[in-house]
């Protein structure tokens, strides 16, 4: 089991992403990661395959509506990802190397 430091420095983050008021948990998340990559959102390769999204999601979902803090962090391909949702959703990217 791969295990990712929540702690970790937003000064070390690849790039900071901030939800966008319209735009879904998920959505932010995936534009992020795609961020990181260069590449478009719609070209990201699944999250399923590194994370069950709709769990993820749910989860950040239920803290938003509770208005409880929740800080979550997975690994992606060659990114640890942090999702902090405290005032506003933030994603930070992490290299994993």
């Amino acid at each position: 089991m791969v295990t990712n430091d929540c702690d970790r420095s937003s000064d070390d983050a690849l790039l900071r992403t901030e939800r966008r008021e319209s735009e879904s948990i998920l959505y932010t998340l995936v534009r992020a990661i795609a961020a990181a990559e260069g590449v478009p959102a719609a070209e990201l390769e699944s999250l399923y395959e590194s994370v069950d999204a709709g769990a993820l999601a749910e989860l950040l979902e239920h803290a938003d509506r509770r208005g409880t803090e929740v800080r979550v962090a997975f690994t992606v391909g060659e990114y640890d990802v942090v999702a902090s949702l405290e005032e506003t959703m933030t994603v930070h990217v992490y290299d994993a190397r």
